[in-house]
């Protein structure tokens, strides 16, 4: 018996002796992550995030030298870490300018991936045709399967809202007018790569939302790696307060038809991992780096993912919408 408390007695001190030899190591090892390491773990983003209290005009400035943007969401301290080499485009063995940027489209892509759905408050601005519309506010609702999407603007035409769901209703786009018009018009059925219904919108409702923004910037790029027209640049800005990656890919030579843009400018926030905004413009009457006129921008506030959303949500019996006539 003697013997065996004698063994035990050993057994546990020998362990003590071990953890604390072990424990720095472990903690080295923590710590030795290499920050070239582009497959950033991205699953643990807290997704709570708080609002801002917004200036009396509804309006913000960023910290960069960017057009008004509306105030977005508070700021957190605990970020992703973001990869050197993302950040650092001269220091990049990268052979193209371009292949930092959708490197980082990967990681927002495989971020995404983990999203079911999401709402958000959109401030959008487009110009259709010869016209830079006034901006648009709305409160949207994405799910990604099947793609279901719900807005609601807030301005201009307070009161309309539109509704589609793959695979229902026909592929229609469900949609009614705000005001007098709803009692007369009801609730209108349109194909939403119609005329009638870009309108006021230079994409289709279909194209919208950020998984479609992800995948259209990665294409995009990836089609722009076989010219060496493309000046890239990635900075760390801050937007409305919040912490981004500012990815700005410029074409200073003349606009000869192979680009779509002059400017396109892409902030990701460095929470989410996610494009929370992204600006397009034209080409200059001068060829140069200065961009010419605003062709669209897109920005997503009090972004909420993996809510619950259902089948309701994307429905015109929501008791909370307003799509019955009267």
């Amino acid at each position: 018996m003697l013997r065996l408390s004698r063994q035990c007695a050993m057994f546990w001190y020998l362990t003590s002796i071990l953890v604390l030899i072990a424990s720095p190591f472990g903690l080295e090892d923590a710590r030795a992550g290499s920050p070239d390491d582009l497959s950033t773990d991205i699953s643990s983003t807290r997704e709570s995030l708080l609002p801002k209290v917004a200036p009396t005009n509804g309006l913000g400035q960023t910290t960069v030298s960017t057009p008004t943007v509306p105030v977005g969401l508070s700021t957190r301290q605990d970020l992703l870490p973001l990869p050197r080499k993302v950040l650092n485009t001269q220091k990049s063995s990268a052979s193209h300018p371009l292949d930092p940027a959708i490197q980082l489209m990967q990681i927002c892509r495989n971020r995404f991936a983990a999203v079911f759905d999401y709402e958000a408050r959109i401030v959008q601005q487009e110009r259709v045709g010869k016209s830079l519309l006034p901006p648009q506010d709305l409160q949207a609702k994405f799910r990604t399967h099947p793609q279901s999407i719900y807005l609601k603007w807030k301005s201009p035409e307070a009161g309309r809202e539109a509704i589609y769901v793959e695979g229902r209703d026909e592929g229609k786009l469900l949609v009614h007018a705000a005001g007098v018009k709803k009692a007369f018009l009801g609730v209108n059925r349109i194909d939403p790569d119609s005329p009638q219904a870009k309108r006021e919108m230079r994409y289709s409702i279909t194209e919208g939302g950020i998984g479609q923004t992800i995948d259209k910037l990665i294409v995009r790029w990836e089609y722009e790696r076989r010219f060496e027209e493309t000046d890239v640049t990635i900075t760390s800005v801050k937007i409305n307060g919040r912490p981004c990656v500012l990815i700005s890919a410029v074409h200073p030579h003349p606009d000869d038809g192979k680009f779509i843009f002059h400017t396109l400018r892409v902030y990701v926030d460095r929470e989410n991992m996610l494009p929370i905004r992204t600006e397009a413009y034209g080409y200059p009457e001068k060829p140069g780096k200065n961009p010419g006129e605003l062709l669209e921008s897109y920005t997503y506030l009090d972004l909420r993912l993996n809510p619950g959303l259902r089948d309701i949500d994307f429905s015109i019996a929501n008791p909370a919408y307003e799509f019955s006539r009267f």
